[in-house]
């Protein structure tokens, strides 16, 4: 079952967002901080009672797309890509109410040194292909920093029939029909333009990941990929089914059997936490709908498709710097800052204070030769992921952290302070 036939089962949506949960994204600012509910993880938990099929598939030897991986990192991190630089702009929307902003960025060559000594030795091939129906989906090498919880991969996903695929002002990576690829955590995909075509997109996924998202990077086929207009008639199809489950079960089940088959059905924690808010009638029409959801499962089973699992080496760190006691980290490809202990980022534009990693309003890192990189300030974004976070296991409440992963190699030798809101750390 898919976690949005999930969500119609116990009603816990209006039909509105139903065509978005899969994107489990909640707005922010900052060129598209994000962050998973915690009702949506513990669906998605409830959801995989059909399961993936995991599978090892064909190793291949060396890198598939580059000739090394220096190149592959001057590839996607210098100023050669194609989307290179926006000057930025502001346009109304025709209502006339509020504006659409694309923001500033530069890319810059990527430093031959840093490229060498600070991340080739980083990047790992992979050399894995999956497919399902047209798709084929080959994944070439990838890199991982675990002090930042940032990494990247390269990939190359085809299908003879056309992907349908359209690129933001930045070559980001959009599928208007639906997304085709499924990560864990979701990541942001970017084009290589000079290796792709109507049929094949090769491109880099960015992406933060920790244990929360489990022991590996997980990569597969969404199994519902299509027109919006045929993934809503699908939509439509299964909440009438469950409906009438939902129905019959109301009369086949006494109340205790639907309650103690919900328990078991999703697991006891999730289930009182899911009803502690609820009434005596809600809980028991939920119960019913889970129930429902459940022998949904068994007549409507998901189609099998193949999962790639990467294993993200815990240990594998990149060379960095660490400020504030640690609470402000700096790799060549990221940047991460745990604003709990830092006072001063405590209150927000309104002037209440909370904690909060949404109170991060610019970074700039400042060189020794006096050059800064500006990540994020204003309507200037030279960053590809900007992503707001727990550093807490399932504290909902509690997006402490932010995260970058850069538009650039960073030379973490030659950082002489870092800036946070106007606010200076300096390296001594």
């Amino acid at each position: 079952m898919k976690p949005e036939d999930l969500f119609l089962a116990i009603g816990q949506v209006e039909e509105s967002r139903l065509a978005k949960s899969e994107l489990s994204l909640s707005p922010g600012k900052g060129g598209g901080k994000k962050g998973t509910s915690r009702i949506l993880r513990n669906l998605l938990v409830a959801a995989l009672i059909t399961g993936t099929l995991a599978v090892t598939a064909f190793a291949a030897a060396g890198y598939l797309l580059f000739d090394s991986p220096e190149e592959m990192l001057a590839t996607i991190f210098g100023d050669d890509t194609g989307f290179d630089h926006s000057g930025g702009s502001i346009t109304p929307f025709d209502d006339g109410i509020g504006v659409m902003i694309e923001p500033t960025f530069e890319r810059v060559p990527a430093e031959e040194e840093v490229v060498q000594e600070d991340v080739a030795p980083y990047v790992s091939p992979v050399g894995q292909t999956i497919s399902y129906e047209d798709f084929t989906l080959t994944v070439d090498a990838f890199l991982y920093d675990s002090a930042t919880q940032c990494g990247l991969l390269t990939y190359v996903v085809e299908n003879p029939n056309g992907l349908g695929y359209s690129l933001q002002s930045d070559g980001e990576v959009w599928f208007p029909e639906g997304e085709v690829l499924d990560t864990n955590p979701s990541g942001k995909h970017y084009i290589i333009q000079d290796r792709s075509s109507d049929t094949k997109l090769t491109a880099t996924c960015y992406f933060r990941h920790d244990k929360r998202d489990g022991q590996t990077l997980d990569i597969s086929f969404y199994t519902n990929w299509g027109t919006t207009e045929e993934r809503m008639a699908q939509m439509e199809e299964t909440e009438a089914i469950l409906e009438e489950l939902y129905q019959r079960l109301r009369q086949e089940l006494t109340e205790e059997e639907a309650i103690e088959g919900a328990k078991e059905a999703v697991g006891e924690e999730n289930y009182e936490e899911w009803m502690k808010e609820m009434s005596q009638e809600e809980i028991l029409e939920s119960s019913y709908r889970i129930m429902a959801a459940k022998e949904y499962d068994v007549l409507y089973p998901e189609p099998e498709t193949e999962t790639l699992a990467i294993s993200l080496p815990e240990e594998r760190t990149l060379p960095n710097v660490t400020l504030a006691d640690g609470s402000i980290c700096v790799s060549p490809i990221s940047f991460r800052i745990d604003v709990t202990d830092l006072e001063f980022l405590h209150t927000g534009i309104d002037g209440e204070t909370w904690v909060h990693a949404d109170n991060v309003d610019s970074v700039v890192i400042r060189f020794r030769d006096g050059t800064e990189y500006i990540v994020e300030q204003d309507n200037i974004h030279n960053n590809v992921v900007g992503e707001v976070s727990s550093a807490v296991e399932d504290d909902p409440e509690n997006f402490n952290v932010l995260t970058f992963i850069f538009n650039r190699l960073v030379d973490v030798e030659n950082i002489s302070a870092v800036i946070i809101n106007d606010q200076e750390f300096i390296i001594e």
